[in-house]
């Protein structure tokens, strides 16, 4: 089960679909669905670096459809938020990674709300334990 506290920090890595390790994220929030934090890359960000560079400076410029084709491409890699041990990852969707190490993205799945107010999803803990 995924528990998210939006209070705490959290360090994931960030991998795509082919298992490549891209760096490792330190979440520090969370609302409506969206992650934002710090991200740190691995040797692995090399190959898709370029591709966020570009998109960075097409939102910076408005260019949106420059945006919504380059937003393609990086939904497109597949790619996942793995906490650490043995938990599934999980899919997310809309992640941005700027030059100045800012991060931010969507889980690609919904966000439950609990009778208390927490958040869940159904495949693992976010939050170490």
């Amino acid at each position: 089960m995924l528990i998210m506290v939006p209070s705490s920090e959290s360090v994931f890595t960030i991998q795509d679909a082919q298992q490549r390790e891209l760096g490792r994220v330190e979440v520090e929030c969370r609302k409506d669905g969206l992650l934002t934090g710090c991200f740190t890359p691995a040797p692995g960000f090399a190959t898709v670096a370029r591709l966020f560079r570009d998109f960075e400076e097409a939102v910076n410029s408005q260019a949106l459809a420059v945006v919504e084709k380059l937003g393609a491409t990086l939904d497109a890699l597949g790619l996942e938020l793995r906490p650490p041990g043995d938990s599934p990852a999980t899919a997310i969707t809309d992640v941005q990674i700027y030059s100045d190490g800012g991060f931010s993205c969507r889980l690609d799945a919904p966000v439950p709300m609990r009778a208390n107010g927490s958040t869940a999803l159904p495949t693992q803990r976010l939050v170490p334990g």
